[in-house]
């Protein structure tokens, strides 16, 4: 249980990193699910809902920030996935357009609309 905890506080953070929120807490989120993906690093994928939007949560550290490895990380999981990546709003001193670096792990933050 430990471990979803840590999650659900993962993907708290990142809502609030990436401006989607101020002060988001565990109670805010519905809906969340953790999946294994099957392709690139084989990381886990975060989903939850958040305020009429559903978000998906990549830490795989062979995205390399782009787009397409990221869509094809969740859409592995999620046939016919909408919606997009979020850009980081915080410039990266790497350049990463799209990463979010937490606690030493990188992760990718996707938006989709609730259906």
């Amino acid at each position: 249980m430990d471990n979803v905890r840590t999650d659900i506080n993962i993907a708290c953070r990142l809502l609030e990193l990436y401006q989607i929120a101020g002060a988001v807490s565990a109670n805010n989120l519905s809906n969340f699910k953790i999946y294994k993906s099957k392709i690139y690093g084989m990381q886990r994928v975060l989903s939850f809902d958040f305020r009429n939007k559903h978000y998906y949560v990549s830490d795989d550290y062979s995205l390399m920030d782009n787009p397409k490895f990221i869509k094809d990380v969740i859409e592995d999981i999620i046939p016919n996935l909408k919606g997009k990546p979020l850009e980081n709003p915080i410039p990266q001193t790497d350049g990463a357009k799209y990463a979010s670096g937490l606690d030493g792990t990188e992760y990718y933050l996707w938006e989709s609309p609730l259906e």
